[in-house]
Order: structure tokens, then C-alpha cells, then sequence
């Protein structure tokens, strides 16, 4: 009897995961047209050359192939992770494939490192009987919620490798604190080196760089105040600058002598108050329980009729059946109730964490709101950086957030599960909830 059980257990281990990968196969394989190249947000595409591009990239600091020659205002040295990924793929696949290969990776990437950080650090062997199937709902919200889908219509490089690594990040982040061993360091080194992409607008990755600190700097308060726990929590951040250095180092010295130019460009004239408006408009809490983001307001040009049409039309269609917004509020609910469960009831210290970097991420989702409107134009009035980095707060932080939302989301069903098990009326009104509703 105990082998049997051994044996289904270990065939739960494996079968979750395998689910996951099943899952975003089946999507990737729904959105992928063959014998086409995928371009998107930021076109990027080394594929084409990849000896002019390694060699763009070596020599990233100054960028002759831009007018007459600019210093580097993107952390475009950022990306050589991804073209060496690029290029010993393409031994493999077509080069029309690559693109798709990339992003499909990466598709795949995030929710199974939503799974196994909520597996190995937020639930507890006590929970272990519902802690792969909440680990799973939490992959799957990461996976199909509102804002992956955003982020994947418009195809660029560095949101999709931000959403794929951010969870392992913080996975063996918290790995190596809680056991301080070269094999942790070794493989929070390799995902740093991997994830380092995502800084190719480099405000993302200072996002991830503060939200990486905030993380740290309570996990030593709650979790691990020694002198320890002290030097890990160091030796992480140290490291992370010492990683990202190849890029960060000439980023830095961009912004000391040529940020204040980069607002006087003739696009950034036109542009940057009217992207940021876009933006507002959606940085309400309605929008952001629901991870609605600017894209909602932008146009396609239709070459076929000849007129511009909305960029997620089908998208808006789908969200203006009022069942569908219930489901996007009630999904919302239940994220509070995880949210209230870590703080109040529970009080799983690695969820409040999590929680106190939400809160930081959260703040530039509302940003449109009454109160938060009037510091955001007073900072974007008196910093450039400030009003240039963050003309659209949304892809920015979103990421950061929709890891949160899948936190809170296991433990809100976690929650719903134990009440479903110990009471009988609240059985009763699940049933007759779902009943009504559909």
C-alpha cells in the first residue's frame, strides 16, 4: 500500500507539470501561422544577420547604424543572451521559426515557474494535498489572465522574457537564502544571465530590480533577521548588478550624459504625453483588477479595407459580455480573499512578501486615480527620467503584478477548498452560486 501510494505521488510530481506544457503547446500551436515571420511591438530581429548583430551588440555603447551614429539610449548589449539562443537554435529551425520559438519558450516558461515556486516555497507540506492542484490553478491564471494576453498580441522580446523568468528569479532567490549552497548561487546566476534581456528598455528592468530589493530586504525582516541571512541577502543584489554590469555599466552612463536630451526628440515630442494619456485612461482600479491595459484604445491599420480597426477588437467584443466581466471580478475576488488569507488568517510569510512588492508594482496600475493622478504629474513635470522611463507605467509593472495576482489567486482557492471541505452550507452555496450564474 505504501509503494502504491509512493507511486501516485510521484505521478502527481510529474503530472501537473507535464499539463502545463501540454497547455501552452496547445496554445502556441492555435497561434502559430507556418511559412511566416513573426514581427510585433519594437521589431527585433537578428535572425536576418547574426555576425552583424553579435557584432552590434559587442559594440553596443555607440550605435552608428542610427542616423549619423547615437550613443546606445536602449540596453541593446542586453540581448546577447537571446541572440546566442537564437543562434544555436537556428542550426535547428528555420529562420522564419526562430521568433516563434522564442516567445513560444518563454509562453512556457512562466507558468511552470509559477508552479514550482508556489509548490516548493508558498505551500507547506501541511498543504500537500491541495498544493499541486493550487500550484496549478496559480500556473494557469499566470498563463490565461488578461495581461498575458496583451503582452503576447504585441510581441516584444523583453515583456516575454520578464514574464518567463520573474518567477524563477524569485524561486531561486528564495532557494539560496533558505539554503546557502554553490548550486543555488549557480542557478539563480544562470536565470540572471537568461533573464537579462528584459532590460532592453532598461526601465523594466530597474522595475524588477526594486521589486528583486523589496523582496530581499523583507524576507530579512520576517523570515531571516541574522547576520546570515544579512550577507545573502547582499550577495544576491551585489550579484545581480555584477551580472547585468555588460549592459547596465554603459546604460548608466547614458542617462548621466545624454538623458536630457532624449525628451527634446522630435518622436518623444509627439509622443510621450500621448502615450501617457493612453495609459491613464485604463490606470483605474476597474482596469486593473482585471489587468486592462492601454492596449484596449489602440488601432491596426487593416490593409484589406483600407481604414484602421481596434487593435483587440475581438478582445473588447469578448469583454463586453457582462458574463465574462463577472467571471474577470470574481477571479479579482478571490485574489483578495488569498490576499486577506496571507495576511490575517494564515499569515504565510513568503505571500506577505510577495505582498508588500504587489503594493509597490500595484500603485503604477492606478495611477489614473484621483489622489495617485496628481503625484504622477508632479513627478513627470519635475523628473525626465521619471516622464520618459514611464510613459507607459502598465507593460512597466504589469508583469509584476500578474506573478502577485497567481500568488494570491492559489491561495484564494486554497481557501474556497478548505471552506468547501468543512462546511456543508457553504458546499450548498458554491453549488446554487454556480447554478444561477450560468
Amino acid at each position: 500500500m505504501v509503494v502504491i501510494l509512493k507511486f501516485l505521488k510521484n505521478k502527481i510530481k510529474i503530472l501537473f507539470p507535464v499539463l502545463i506544457l501540454l497547455i501552452t503547446l496547445i496554445i502556441a500551436l492555435l497561434n502559430y501561422s507556418p511559412g511566416t515571420w513573426l514581427s510585433g511591438w519594437d521589431t527585433l530581429h537578428p535572425e536576418f544577420n547574426f555576425p552583424l548583430n553579435f557584432n552590434r551588440i559587442i559594440n553596443g555603447v555607440w550605435r552608428q547604424e542610427q542616423g549619423f551614429g547615437a550613443l546606445a539610449g536602449h540596453a541593446h548589449m542586453s540581448e546577447l543572451p537571446r541572440i546566442i539562443f537564437l543562434w544555436l537554435f537556428s542550426f535547428i529551425f528555420r529562420p522564419w521559426f526562430l521568433r516563434y520559438f522564442y516567445f513560444f519558450s518563454t509562453l512556457c516558461l512562466g507558468p511552470l515557474g509559477v508552479y514550482f515556486f508556489l509548490k516548493k516555497t508558498v505551500f507547506t507540506e501541511k498543504d500537500s494535498k491541495t498544493s499541486f492542484f493550487c500550484s496549478f490553478l496559480g500556473s494557469m491564471f499566470y498563463l490565461m489572465n488578461l495581461g498575458t494576453v496583451q503582452h503576447f498580441f504585441v510581441p516584444f522580446e523583453m515583456f516575454a522574457g520578464q514574464y518567463a523568468f520573474l518567477p524563477w528569479l524569485i524561486l531561486s532567490s528564495v532557494n539560496f537564502l533558505k539554503e546557502r549552497c554553490r548550486k543555488n548561487l549557480f542557478i539563480f546566476v544562470i536565470v540572471s544571465i537568461l533573464a537579462s534581456p528584459m532590460a532592453y528598455a532598461s526601465a523594466l528592468w530597474y522595475v524588477y530590480f526594486i521589486f528583486l530589493t523589496i523582496f530581499l530586504f523583507f524576507y530579512f525582516l520576517l523570515q531571516e533577521r541574522t547576520r546570515v541571512g544579512l550577507n545573502k541577502i547582499i550577495m544576491l543584489s551585489v550579484l545581480t548588478l555584477v551580472i547585468n554590469a555588460y549592459w547596465l555599466l554603459p546604460n548608466l552612463y547614458f542617462m548621466a550624459t545624454n538623458a536630457k536630451n532624449v525628451p527634446l526628440s522630435k518622436t518623444n515630442l509627439l509622443f510621450s504625453q500621448k502615450a501617457f494619456s493612453f495609459d491613464t485612461k485604463y490606470a483605474t482600479l476597474g482596469n486593473a483588477a482585471i489587468l486592462k491595459g492601454f492596449l484596449f484604445d489602440w488601432n491596426k491599420y487593416n490593409f484589406t479595407e483600407d481604414r484602421f480597426d481596434p487593435l483587440l477588437e475581438v478582445w473588447s467584443n469578448y469583454l463586453n459580455n457582462p458574463q465574462i466581466l463577472f467571471i474577470g471580478y470574481l477571479f479579482f475576488g478571490v485574489i483578495i480573499l488569498g490576499i486577506v488569507d496571507c495576511l490575517f488568517i494564515k499569515k504565510n510569510k513568503i505571500a506577505v512578501i510577495i505582498f508588500l512588492g504587489f503594493i509597490f508594482a500595484y500603485i503604477f496600475l492606478l495611477h489614473g486615480s484621483p489622489f495617485l493622478s496628481t503625484i504622477f504629474a508632479y513627478l513627470r513635470d519635475r523628473l525626465d527620467i521619471f516622464k520618459e522611463g514611464l510613459r507607459f507605467p502598465w507593460t512597466k509593472f504589469s508583469i509584476s503584478v500578474m506573478f502577485c495576482y497567481s500568488v494570491f489567486f492559489s491561495l484564494g482557492v486554497q481557501r474556497i477548498s478548505f471552506w468547501i471541505k468543512k462546511s456543508k452550507i457553504f458546499k450548498v452555496l458554491t453549488f446554487l452560486g454556480f447554478f444561477l450564474y450560468w
